[in-house]
């Protein structure tokens, strides 16, 4: 009789934990469904991308706390090698003009001695050239013999001064205008002179614009 108990009890026992595995088996098998079910779901609603992008920021956020945050390298804009003079071209909007001594932004012109006191290529149309040709001052100087002169760095040639014409190799004055031994300290230059007007600076009677002292009086060039 106590041999059939202990059997029947055995047997109990493997059923009760049959039983219990079963249980188990179904509750894992249904959590899987459940799980497979709210992922579904998720990505019918789209939260499964939600929680990837917020799963991406997060560690964007991680990186940039640890390696600074990420710039465009090579941009135009908000670059961590950003140009300080402009975009495209490492020297575009350079704040001295496109050429520093180009057309734009030069405030010589665009000759810087286009414009210059001593002529240039401004010469006087019809009366005489500055520009001395086949001179040159980029190794020395323009030298003495040519007269009062100026090197154009533009072209490296040598120009003659205001008052003085290019001839041949040299300069020599274009027209004197002030009247020797003239004097408008007292009274005004005589009208005889010509067209004059009076130099304050050492009271001496001049030749006006396009005339020239020539013994004493002042003539049309």
């Amino acid at each position: 009789m106590q041999i059939i108990l202990g059997f029947a009890a055995l047997a109990l026992a493997a059923a009760e934990e049959s039983w219990e595995m079963m249980q188990e088996q179904v509750i894992t098998s249904l959590q899987s469904e459940d799980s497979v079910e709210r992922f579904m779901a998720a990505l019918d609603e789209g939260g499964g991308d939600e929680e990837l992008e917020l799963d991406s920021a997060a560690s964007l956020a991680q990186d940039a706390a640890e390696w600074g945050a990420p710039t465009q390298n090579y941009g135009h804009q908000g670059s961590s090698y950003g140009n300080p003079y402009g975009g495209g071209s490492p020297y575009g909007g350079n704040p001295y003009g496109g050429n520093p001594y180009g057309s734009y932004g030069n405030p010589y012109g665009n000759n810087p001695y286009s414009n210059n006191p001593y002529g240039g290529f401004n010469g006087v149309p019809g009366v005489c050239s500055t520009k001395i040709a086949g001179s040159s001052c980029m190794v020395f100087g323009c030298s003495k013999s040519r007269g009062p002169t100026t090197c154009n760095t533009a072209d490296y040639t040598c120009y003659c001064q205001a008052g003085h014409c290019a001839t041949g190799n040299g300069c020599i004055k274009s027209c004197e205008t002030k009247i020797e031994s003239s004097s408008c300290m007292v009274f005004n230059c005589a009208s005889s002179r010509g067209p004059t007007t009076c130099n304050r600076k050492d009271y001496s009677c001049e030749c006006q614009p396009g005339y020239c002292a020539r013994g004493g009086t002042c003539v049309a060039r």
